[in-house]
């Protein structure tokens, strides 16, 4: 997928005023599994390169211009991100810039996956935030990858972007239309960042809706986060020096509300719309008031989400753009590893709402981190599930 989305940008035509480079590598081992080789996109070799796109068209599959072979650098290490993205701002100025990361991502146990260099192993959130660190401010971060729309990663980004575009449930395995999100920034070059962020949603929007899986995107304004991440940090406050009271209200909501592939991920504001039919306590009524209102306001600029036709295809209706890592009691979290809370705490440590699942997660069970490249079925009976 990642060879033709190199084509459907070639497709999309070129307008001086706008300058497309992309970074990449291709994995063999992957390539072989659908009988691809490096000829089978235009490269000598399976060695990251980098391509500035020109216009030559769109005649041959993978790159149709010189590519610049890099080596096979690590495209985990957020130093190389970070000299990728300096490069481009010194060899290609412009008036805003706009950073695609297409990959592997889950959620806030990481993002970008490079099996040639660092098998097993993502790029953490922190690792990201020094990526972007010394840059020129980026006007739209896109993830091209899934489970990506939450308010961990919008936290990590905030100083670093003005608009940011991602999905809160898997991203399908095209990734974004190319063709189709080129075609009006070409033929628009001076729009804003909410524009064209708002577009990037619609477009992939436009494309997966009505197919089998089910699909989210969802695009932010960076400039009101902060009034977003004070509402929120009010209420986290609220609900850890409560949470006696508000204990059975909290999981009951966790467990009922829109939830993704990782069970953990619940949407933010379904959440707390649930909590508040549950609850009589009119503070916390206004303290989840103030974050709703500041999702729904200026800092959420687009929101789409469409269920698939694929009958396992997960029920996204009550999808409104952001996510929080928000376990019931029934979610298992790992006891180590990317998926630990110890894992999430070192990277969020001084927040509020990290503060609260501290309190919420004492005497929870885990499950032991397991990690393998062979193909392991588990069955795990838990006798409580059984009884619901």
């Amino acid at each position: 997928a990642g060879i033709d989305d190199i084509d459907e940008i070639e497709a999309a035509g070129l307008n001086s005023n706008v300058q497309t480079i992309i970074q990449a590598e291709f994995s063999q081992s992957e390539l072989a599994k659908e009988n691809c080789d490096n000829t089978c996109f235009n490269r000598p070799n399976y060695n990251t390169f980098r391509y500035v796109f020109d216009g030559q068209g769109n005649d041959v599959r993978g790159p149709n211009g010189n590519t610049t072979d890099l080596g096979n650098i690590d495209m985990t290490d957020p130093n190389e991100l970070n000299n990728f993205i300096q490069w481009c701002q010194q060899n290609y100025p412009a008036e805003r810039y706009a950073l695609v990361l297409w990959n592997h991502g889950n959620g806030f146990k990481g993002l970008l996956a490079d099996e040639t260099s660092n098998p097993g192993k993502m790029m953490t959130f922190d690792q990201l935030e020094s990526a972007l660190s010394g840059i020129h401010r980026l006007e739209i971060i896109d993830f091209d990858m899934c489970l990506m729309g939450a308010y961990e990663t919008l936290e990590k980004i905030k100083n670093y972007t003005n608009y940011a575009v991602f999905s809160e449930e898997l991203v399908p395995g095209e990734g974004n239309p190319y063709t189709e999100v080129m075609r009006k920034l070409i033929s628009n070059p001076s729009s804003d960042g909410a524009t064209f962020a708002s577009h990037i949603a619609k477009a992939c929007h436009d494309y997966y809706k009505g197919g089998l899986p089910s699909a989210t995107f969802s695009a932010f304004n960076l400039a009101d986060y902060i009034s977003f991440e004070t509402s929120l940090n009010n209420l986290a406050e609220y609900m850890k020096n409560n949470l006696d009271p508000l204990a059975v209200s909290i999981d009951q909501s966790a467990s009922e509300c829109q939830k993704y592939k990782i069970a953990e991920l619940k949407d933010l504001v379904n959440f707390l719309e649930i909590l508040k039919s549950k609850t009589s306590d009119g503070q916390i009524h206004g303290l989840i008031d103030a974050v709703r209102s500041n999702v729904m306001g200026n800092f959420r600029i687009a929101n789409y989400a469409s269920n698939g036709t694929h009958n396992e295809a997960n029920d996204v209706s009550n999808s409104n753009g952001l996510t929080i890592r928000m376990p019931s009691r029934y979610d298992r979290l790992a006891n180590s590893g990317p998926g630990s809370f110890e894992n999430y705490k070192s990277q969020n440590s001084d927040k509020p709402w990290t503060a609260f699942l501290e309190k919420w997660l004492e005497n929870k069970d885990t499950d032991p981190y397991l990690k393998s490249d062979r193909v392991e079925i588990y069955l795990i009976w838990q006798e409580e599930k059984v009884q619901l």
